[in-house]
């Protein structure tokens, strides 16, 4: 065959190789008024069928929510029955008690779990939680109507100051990233749930020779107990040195690859150190998530770099077969966290664990009208049980704010769909 019947059989292929698009964006909940964001994201609660549940919120500042609810839908999020209240700040003597659930997930034994950051803020500000925040979990056996006593996630031999090595509650922290580090499940059940933890300094204090202290991700390992108890262990480091992130490597995401192998993806950062450039960081484990690998760089798989600010990302086995990657990937050098867009969805090479590159689509991007300071972060995606589409919710942050004013928290979060 000649050299031009190769280069066009290649492209045949890649032709009739199922093309990702955006199908559509609506509005998932709006902003209730000026200045308050309006959040919200859904998942599947049974391990059939389509019954489903929603958690809404508002928020007026980073981090923290004002309020939240719940709304369930019978007919795959078509149509959502009444608002229901949840309890998650509480006012203690210590101070202010919050609760930070993270979205349920389904095991293979039918069961749901849904795991949640707990902590006790002495004035209520974010900047007190990185030596405070606890994990804790808890059990659904009818669809999440209900759930059994939380728990707090402490290794064999430990107490709930000092649940793990290197942990001690008051000093430093573990706590689930964002929406998107979703736990996984190996083949016997075992949960794997990605975390991140928040290192001291040789004195004992928070190694923080920049900014955030999470300086390393790790895997919780689950195994079950009963139909309501989990005894946990925790994995081996995925760390990065300062000198590559000055923020840490943090808000971790899971795949399980066919041969046994799995990925992990992690934020980065090059703020205040803006002559570094702003990578996703990769590991890989070998051994079901016990130990992993260096962490290095994540590229496309033809070996070219690409710039993606410190934002959450999520990895999502498809149906298909297909590994799927959702996150920000802009044209220049990032500073920090901004800018957080274009948003894009691209195909992992199952072989190298790499992003291919001819597979990434911009879904979303600033637009006609929106703020400049306008990014697309914070999100929750799965599959759709009916269509297989990619599914997620994602604010649009502060789009709507009619000025500079970094004090308007007005956002709306959209529903987005994608075929795969």
């Amino acid at each position: 065959m000649m050299k031009w019947e190769y280069l066009l059989l290649a492209a045949v292929i890649y032709a009739s190789a199922p093309q990702m698009k955006l199908v559509s964006k609506e509005i998932f909940m709006k902003s209730p008024e000026k200045g308050v964001a309006g959040l919200g994201c859904c998942w599947y609660v049974e391990q059939n069928g389509i019954r489903m549940e929603a958690v809404y919120g508002t928020q007026t500042r980073s981090d923290m929510n004002d309020r939240k609810w719940r709304r369930w839908s019978n007919d795959n999020g078509k149509t959502w029955g009444k608002e229901e209240e949840i309890s998650f700040i509480r006012k203690t003597p210590e101070g202010t008690y919050r609760i930070g659930s993270h979205p349920p997930v389904i095991c293979p034994n039918g069961h749901l779990i849904r795991l949640s950051n707990r902590v006790c803020l002495p004035t209520d500000k974010v900047s007190e939680a990185a030596s405070r925040w606890t994990i804790w979990y808890e059990v659904s056996l009818d669809g999440g109507k209900t759930y059994t006593e939380a728990k707090q996630i402490i290794g064999k031999g430990f107490t709930s100051d000092h649940p793990f090595e290197p942990l001690f509650v008051g000093k430093n922290c573990y706590m689930i990233g964002d929406q998107t580090c979703v736990p996984i499940f190996l083949p016997d059940g075992t949960i794997l749930a990605p975390i991140q933890i928040a290192e001291l300094d040789p004195k004992g204090g928070l190694y923080q020779p920049y900014t955030t202290p999470f300086y390393q991700s790790r895997v919780l390992i689950g195994k079950w107990k009963d139909n309501k108890t989990i005894s946990w262990e925790l994995s081996g480091p995925a760390r990065l040195a300062p000198e590559l992130t000055t923020r840490g490597a943090f808000e971790p995401t899971l795949a399980r690859i066919g041969d046994g192998r799995i990925l992990m993806v992690l934020r980065g950062s090059n703020m205040k150190k803006t002559e570094l450039p702003g990578r996703r960081w990769y590991c890989i484990s070998n051994d079901n998530g016990r130990t992993w690998g260096e962490v290095r760089e994540w590229t496309y798989a033809n070996g070219e770099s690409f710039f993606s600010p410190s934002s959450c990302s999520q990895l999502v086995m498809h149906s298909s077969g297909r590994l799927f990657w959702l996150g920000n990937i802009c044209d220049k050098n990032p500073n920090g966290n901004l800018p957080r867009r274009p948003f894009v969805v691209g195909e992992v090479d199952q072989k190298t664990l790499l992003l291919k590159k001819e597979t990434v689509v911009a879904l979303d991007d600033l637009k006609p009208g929106d703020n400049l300071t306008m990014n697309l972060s914070n999100f929750h995606a799965f599959e759709d049980r009916k269509t297989h589409e990619i599914v997620f919710c994602m604010p649009r942050w502060y789009a709507n704010r009619k000025d500079a004013d970094t004090s308007d928290w007005t956002t709306d979060t959209y529903r987005y769909r994608v075929h795969i």
